[in-house]
């Protein structure tokens, strides 16, 4: 990620606070990726029994952190698209590349730890 910043022009300070927010985008990426499988095995709604003789079905909790975490990752990457820098995407469009939010994406989808 540094890399590309660097070679698109943005400046070293930029840089330092941009990468806080790449990471937690990324890290935010494989843990909606983990929560989608759980919900898939699980569904979306949950059997509960309060032990006081009422019983039911609600929505998957694992439902609702996962829409929470999804906003958090959308805010997160518009932050990065709207930080890339404009020749990035002129070079990206010169190149006949995907355009720059889906290079942007495809950074952001490629780096997993």
């Amino acid at each position: 990620m540094t890399r590309f910043w660097r070679e698109s022009g943005v400046d070293a300070e930029k840089i330092d606070a941009l990468t806080p927010v790449f990471d937690s985008v990324c890290w935010m990426q494989i843990k909606l990726e983990d929560a989608r499988a759980d919900i898939a095995d699980d569904g979306l709604t949950a059997e509960y029994d309060n032990g006081g003789g009422q019983t039911g079905i609600r929505e998957n909790p694992a439902f609702k952190a996962y829409e929470a975490l999804w906003k958090s990752y959308c805010a997160g990457l518009q932050i990065l698209l709207a930080e890339l820098p404009d020749n990035a995407k002129a070079a990206a469009a010169a190149a006949g590349q995907k355009t720059a939010p889906e290079t942007a994406l495809a950074l952001v989808l490629g780096r997993r730890k």
